[in-house]
Order: structure tokens, then C-alpha cells, then sequence
């Protein structure tokens, strides 16, 4: 999935792609996911979050749209209720794929993912 948004700097950055393990969907606290959001107006898409505990735990199961950082805002969503988390939850993130470009850099030329 294409990052779309710099809110994950600097573990996901924008252009690169995150890569999904489709089999791990169990929400585990500050880990990245990628979940189905929307409604019947907007249609679902896909969006990067992160989980985090609440302060009441057993409401459900909440979500970030970036990354907690001091001097930024982040907006949560959620609760969504672990039922239904696993057909919202296409999966976690594990890992960045950059695709190969060309660029010259710091007065050398070489391949940067990118």
C-alpha cells in the first residue's frame, strides 16, 4: 500500500510502500496497521493506523491516523469493537518496499531507494 500521508515519519514515508502481512491482525498496542474505513457515501478505502490503549480498554479497540509525537496533532478514531477488527483489518505492517530511481546526492551518484 502506497503511503499517501508524511503522519508516520519516519517509519513510513511518503511514496514509499508499506509492506502487509495479511495473516497478523491482532491488534497489538503502537503497532501500524492497514484497515477498510469509510461509509456507504464515501465508499471503504484503505488508511494506515496506529493502535493504541485507551483509557477504558474494554469499549473497543481505538486507532490513530499518524503517528503521537510532541508539537503534533494526531487524531483517533474508534472505538471499533474487536469484532468486527477482523474484517476491518487487512493486516500489519512489517516492513517498506522503496522502488529504484536514480538520483545524485551529498556530490555522489548512486541508486537510492526511494
Amino acid at each position: 500500500m502506497l503511503v499517501q500521508h508524511r503522519g508516520f515519519e519516519p517509519h513510513l514515508k511518503l511514496g514509499e510502500f508499506s509492506v502487509i502481512d495479511v495473516q497478523d491482525q491482532g491488534p497489538v498496542q503502537g503497532e501500524l496497521y492497514m484497515i477498510w474505513i469509510g461509509n456507504a457515501i464515501d465508499g471503504p478505502h484503505l488508511r494506515i493506523v496506529q493502535h493504541y490503549a485507551g483509557k477504558t480498554p474494554d469499549i473497543g479497540i481505538r486507532y490513530r491516523f499518524a503517528l503521537k509525537r510532541p508539537g503534533l496533532v494526531t487524531f483517533g478514531d474508534g472505538p471499533l469493537y474487536p469484532q468486527y477488527w477482523p474484517e476491518k483489518c487487512l493486516g500489519r505492517i512489517v516492513g517498506i518496499y522503496e522502488p529504484l530511481r536514480t538520483i545524485v546526492e551529498a556530490e555522489s551518484l548512486y541508486l537510492k531507494l526511494a
